[in-house]
């Protein structure tokens, strides 16, 4: 078995947490290691942001996990690439507002808009 790994507590944003055991001082102690795949330009490029932010990327991943368990979630939106329903029929209208400009009203600036939405 590998050498349990010490991480500063001032590395991770200068915060430390208070589900994590502190040990040895100001280092947190990793006892549990974990294996992802991953492909190299992946890893290469988000240590490269990283290390300029100051982090490693286990301290990374770290932030990362303990952000899933604050958010009991995915700590970010999932969005797929594709448009949604309503993004296509909003599409498909501003088309058909370009193709037959005459049949829609228009307006000199956005209180005449209003004006009329108002009424």
């Amino acid at each position: 078995m590998s050498e349990t790994q010490y991480i500063p507590v001032d590395n991770i944003l200068g915060r430390q947490y208070n589900d994590v055991a502190i040990k040895r001082g100001d280092k947190i102690m990793y006892d549990t290691k974990i294996n992802i795949n991953t492909e190299k330009e992946i890893k290469d490029k988000a240590t490269k942001i990283y290390n300029a932010l100051g982090l490693d990327l286990t301290t990374a991943i770290n932030m990362f996990l303990r952000k899933t368990i604050q958010c009991n979630g995915i700590p970010f939106d999932l969005y797929l690439d594709e448009p949604s329903e309503s993004t296509l029929k909003a599409f498909k209208e501003e088309e058909e507002m370009k193709n037959n400009p005459k049949e829609y009203k228009r307006y000199k600036d956005v209180d005449e808009l209003w004006e009329d939405l108002n009424k």
